[in-house]
């Protein structure tokens, strides 16, 4: 009988832009809260040994720090929340008990992306000092290395209820000794443990892939100007658009990366959630 499960909904292949739908976190009573978390950790860690190292070092992180202030996502993630689950898989991840023990079943064959951004999203369902919480010990799981710390199992109870920080034990209070001023001492502690990287690396991303996908040369000197971008722009999207040929399959997704594209490189906001 699990005490803990996440379902998360997301694209069947890849695509340009990823669409995700992540149910809300369900627990048992023997589980709670905390049940959540431990399966929020397995997750993240599970999944994070899929990440290419911008995603893993750069996008992710950033993300992180983004959801402590609700802000969007970098758009060079290019994904979408939705609430529509038609033609999506569904992957599910649980957490049962074994012999008195917590153990996570996590869900492998699936995209790593979508899967740790629907367990991040599925926190918005938990009172403000838990889903600090959970962003914290996610930042913790993306670190997770097999080569030093095999068990995963044990892995996420040290982050979840030990003392354990970024492979070596913390001096400092951690997110489960929050006190009655919970959400600032929790921002604070994530602010100073985080080595977030500089958020100039990820807007070099998003603009090398707009660039790219627009046509022109990331490595280029010259910058094209708003009137070459939108040029390019109706181009490509006469070209993706299937009453002129183009598959229909996936012209929506292609649509929606090009309007992505332009919309980063002209400085208009799109926002990418629905």
């Amino acid at each position: 009988m699990p005490v803990a499960e996440l379902c998360i909904y997301h694209t069947p292949h890849p695509s340009a832009t990823r669409r995700v739908s992540p149910d809300a976190y369900w627990y048992a009573s023997s589980g709670g809260v905390p049940a959540c978390l431990f399966l929020l950790c397995a997750v993240v860690a599970i999944h994070a040994g899929g990440l290419d190292r911008n995603e893993r070092v750069n996008l992710f992180p950033d993300f992180l720090e983004r959801l402590v202030e609700r802000s969007r996502p970098p758009r060079a993630m290019r994904y979408r929340i939705q609430n529509d689950r038609q033609g999506l898989l569904r992957s599910r991840h649980w957490v049962e008990t074994v012999v008195g023990a917590w153990t996570p079943h996590v869900q492998r064959d699936t995209p790593p992306v979508p899967q740790i951004v629907g367990a991040l999203v599925a926190l918005d369902g938990f009172p403000e000092e838990s889903r600090m919480q959970g962003l914290w010990i996610a930042r913790e799981a993306l670190a997770f290395s097999q080569k030093s710390f095999p068990s995963l199992e044990n892995f996420a109870r040290e982050v979840c209820f030990g003392n354990f920080v970024s492979g070596r034990r913390r001096e400092s209070a951690g997110p489960e000794t929050v006190g009655a001023d919970g959400n600032q001492n929790e921002r604070e502690f994530y602010a100073q443990t985080t080595e977030n990287p500089s958020r100039a690396v990820t807007r070099a991303a998003e603009r090398e892939w707009a660039l790219s996908l627009l046509g022109f040369l990331p490595d280029s000197s010259a910058s094209p100007n708003e009137q070459e971008v939108n040029r390019a722009y109706r181009r490509l999207v006469w070209e993706a658009h299937p009453d002129h040929g183009a598959p229909a399959s996936d012209a929506a997704d292609r649509l929606e990366a090009l309007q992505c594209a332009r919309s980063l490189l002209t400085n208009t906001e799109e926002d990418l959630t629905a």
